[in-house]
């Protein structure tokens, strides 16, 4: 398998803040079966290193991989981010600067605020990004409040080319019963593309629920569909192929779940980024 959102860069955000973290934290990704993972560290305007990205994150990646080796952990890392957007991502990109995609390639993995509404001009951006050449993939849209109040905003950006990184921890519950209703929505109108863990430290619950999620999906769509969404299309996009989005499902609009606000926000706090 292969992780597409993880913060096991040592020291780069609020993911694992030491080598040893990054360490532990791939024993349990090893454990859990992953051969590959995509390090994204957040990246965001005034925070975390967002003017050198790229030359503070590649030798981080380069370091890691050095210790894997060292320690003998079955494990490859390869680089990437998760871009907050802003408006300030285009004006950025005009500027000349260019971010750090996932594995190099052309697909960007962006995140919304997970508590507030989209910008305005959000979607427009994203067609913008599109026509630059990007392919942009929304991080966890299951976990952002402004998707589980109008889960049809989803239907229409998968319809126009976005694609979609869902947490397999969601499937399990671990971030409130309305994201993991809103996830198995996502995964049952057939628009996920990838899978990550997000998980940002040793012994982090969202390592330890791939197990029960991946029965989750062998259950929901079957052996064949699990091996496509946590193997085959991350290897085609981190190889730089085209990957397609799957137009949704019919009836996936009618059958959108709809969010309990207060169990929403309870779980929310407690369990931060």
């Amino acid at each position: 398998m292969i992780d597409m959102h993880c913060h096991i860069l040592p020291g780069c955000d609020d993911g694992a803040a030491f080598p040893e973290d990054s360490l532990a934290m791939a024993r349990g990704l090893a454990a859990a079966g992953f051969s590959r993972v995509v390090a994204t560290p957040h990246l965001q305007e005034g925070l975390w290193g967002w003017d050198d990205a790229g030359e503070r994150l590649l030798p981080a990646v380069e370091a890691l991989q050095k210790a894997l080796r060292e320690e003998a952990i079955p494990l490859e890392v390869l680089p990437g981010a998760e871009v907050r957007y802003t408006q300030a991502l285009l004006p950025r990109l005009s500027q000349g600067k260019a971010l750090p995609t996932l594995g190099g390639t052309d697909y960007l993995l962006l995140e919304l605020s997970l508590l507030h509404p989209a910008p305005p001009a959000f979607e427009q951006d994203l067609f913008l990004l599109q026509a630059r050449g990007c392919r942009p993939v929304l991080a966890h849209p299951e976990r952002c409040l402004c998707f589980l109040e109008e889960p049809h905003r989803l239907t229409a950006l998968a319809l126009r080319g976005v694609l979609f990184q869902v947490n397999l921890g969601s499937l399990t519950g671990c971030f409130g019963e309305e994201s993991r209703r809103l996830a198995l929505w996502l995964l049952r109108s057939g628009v996920v593309n990838f899978f990550g863990t997000d998980a940002h430290r040793p012994g982090d619950e969202r390592i330890g629920a791939v197990p029960a999620a991946l029965g989750v999906m062998q259950r929901e769509v079957g052996e064949r569909e699990t091996q496509r969404l946590t193997s085959e299309n991350a290897r085609q996009a981190l190889a730089g192929g085209h990957l397609e989005q799957q137009e949704p499902r019919q009836g996936a609009a009618e059958a959108a779940p709809l969010l309990s606000r207060p169990s929403f926000f309870k779980k929310m706090f407690r369990k931060g980024r």
